[in-house]
């Protein structure tokens, strides 16, 4: 194909569009490379569904590919929902008659076909690749097969993420376990000090203040230890 290639982008927006610096780089570098090496395919966007059974486009080369993404979710159907719901690839020829939603949006924007590839996510989180064209039907030309390569791409790059984010999350609930259980031990420290009493019953003193004020054990531990320095504070009023 010569010359300049379309993109569906009607209302001015591209790939490095205002909110590109949000966008997960693979994930970027994957959509554009499918609307500058695929043949047909003038713009993409990739889909998930969450836990809540939420639909969201997390990226897309242009905000009209993300608007199109968006009236399919509002209206429970389109190419990329059937995919993610059945786990098979979807293509439509537009104008037509399923998803009149759908049709009309993506009609509005020049779009003639759509090509909807599912992504192996995990089970929860399910997703498709979405090719939009505004001249042919993708899934017939020879780059069908970079296509399916390049949904391959996109379900290693989401799992990649998936692993860091609950990474991530794993170190966090560490580091609060740990900060945690450090507070407390410098609280029964504060306790065994003052009041001359056993590490074991040091903890049942801020367990029995904890349960009477209806509080965090955390957080009864901390305002003993933050008191220390406070001599008109006797850690004994804490188990009054």
């Amino acid at each position: 194909m010569s010359g300049p290639r379309p993109e569906v982008a009607s209302d001015g927006a591209s790939p490095s569009g205002p909110d590109r610096e949000h966008r997960p780089g693979a994930l970027s570098l994957i959509l554009s490379v499918a609307v500058t090496a695929v043949p047909d395919v003038h713009g993409a966007s990739v889909s998930l569904r969450g836990r809540g059974a939420e639909y969201a486009t997390i990226e897309a080369s242009s905000s009209a590919a993300r608007k199109i993404d968006e009236v399919q979710y509002r209206d429970g159907g389109g190419p990329c929902v059937a995919a993610i719901e059945t786990g098979a690839e979807q293509t439509l020829a537009l104008p037509s008659g399923m998803w009149s939603a759908f049709s009309e949006a993506a009609g509005a924007a020049g779009i003639c076909s759509v090509w909807s590839l599912p992504l192996a996510t995990r089970p929860e989180a399910p997703g498709s690749l979405n090719l939009y064209s505004m001249t042919g039907e993708p899934w017939r030309d020879r780059g069908a097969q970079t296509a399916r390569l390049l949904a391959l791409m996109a379900s290693a790059a989401l799992g990649s993420a998936e692993e860091l984010a609950d990474a991530r999350e794993s170190n966090a609930n560490l580091r609060e376990a740990l900060q945690t259980r450090t507070v407390i031990g410098q609280a029964q420290g504060v306790l065994m000090s003052r009041q001359g009493v056993p590490g074991e019953e040091a903890f049942d003193i801020l367990r029995r203040a904890s349960q009477r004020s209806n509080r965090k054990l955390r957080d009864v531990a901390a305002e003993i230890v933050a008191g220390f320095d406070r001599p008109q504070e006797d850690p004994r009023d804490v188990d009054a």
